[in-house]
């Protein structure tokens, strides 16, 4: 049987301008930008955990945002399930639609949250909104339960409760809507590690349940092992690989794979990460991305960028043997 597609992403990119000085306009340089999305396309099939990795600044944020509207990009297409409609191209008004069915868990969950609501105020809205059935107290309190708080929780604000607990009102919130597609980004990179394990069971346990996709965004990998069930690299902007979850721990193909892998810390020995160099925000114009951090380097990695392959897995070959 074919997989089904709830998200499929064609070509997205987009660049931040940067701007110039005075003097540098008098001179007539021309201005250059961040490349923070450049032409990334995969999909995101119904059901699954698909995870996003990658360095610091290498695109996942600003992707996230793309997908539920909060940055606009300057190309590219986001098709939803079997609609012929292109998401990015519609309107605010348009988009109001599918935004029930995108949700986003953000990474600081009381930046996240409004201090002045109330758990009750932050879930009332969403519900009038959108459910505008009778008791709202009641749907608030049965989605509360879901992510593991009690009634009590109901009235107080975001000071009153831990980090753990506030994500798990963002979660609430995501919820009162029934999204279709969870797109949560580093959800637990702010939380303690005997919280990050019970948010992250919740989420999966939520996603099992419901039957729902969760595209997660993380730098840990060992975050990504536990949880998702496939894997997409990202490295400046692009997408170099993507392969199911055995397959990319067990044989990555892409040398930025194997140096992410290689610089998780481990209690048995030594790390042994070989990172290289810091890469540039500044795209070069020609060859492959990593070739200046690459340990299989050659020089026709420096000439040429290598394709992305189709079909599944995806993987960028730049090893020229």
């Amino acid at each position: 049987m074919a997989e089904k597609t709830i998200l499929s992403l064609h070509d997205i990119s987009k660049i931040f301008p940067l701007r110039l000085a005075f003097w540098q306009k008098l001179l007539g340089v021309t201005p250059r930008g961040i490349t923070a999305l450049d032409k990334v396309s995969f999909s995101v099939p119904e059901g699954s955990i698909v995870g996003v990795i990658g360095e610091s600044g290498c695109g996942k944020t600003t992707l996230a945002k793309v997908l539920t509207r909060l940055e606009n990009a300057d190309s590219g297409e986001v098709y939803y399930k079997h609609e012929d409609r292109n998401l990015l191209a519609l309107t605010s008004s348009e988009f109001q639609k599918f935004r029930r069915r995108i949700q986003m868990i953000f990474q600081n969950p009381y930046g996240a949250l409004n201090p002045r609501l109330s758990t009750f105020q932050t879930l009332k809205e969403p519900l009038e909104i959108y459910k505008k059935g009778t008791g709202i107290e009641e749907q608030a309190i049965h989605i509360l339960n879901m992510v593991g708080l009690t009634a009590d929780y109901l009235h107080r604000y975001p000071h009153e409760m831990s980090g753990g607990q506030r994500q798990r009102v963002n979660i609430a919130r995501a919820l009162t809507v029934d999204p279709e597609i969870l797109i949560a980004d580093e959800p637990v990179s702010a939380l303690d590690v005997s919280t990050q394990i019970n948010i992250l069971n919740l989420l999966k346990e939520i996603q099992q349940k419901n039957n729902i996709a969760l595209l997660l965004i993380t730098h840990d990998l060992g975050i990504a092992k536990y949880i998702c069930d496939r894997i997409i690299v990202m490295y400046l902007g692009e997408v170099v690989e993507w392969s199911d979850k055995d397959t990319f721990f067990k044989k990555p193909l892409h040398p930025y794979s194997e140096m992410l892998i290689e610089s998780v810390p481990r209690f048995e020995d030594k790390n042994s990460g070989k990172a290289g160099a810091l890469p540039k925000k500044i795209k070069p114009d020609k060859g492959c991305l990593f070739a200046p951090r690459c340990p299989y380097v050659i020089s026709a990695c420096r000439e040429k960028r290598p394709p992305l392959k189709d079909g599944f897995p995806k993987v960028r070959f730049i090893r020229h043997l």
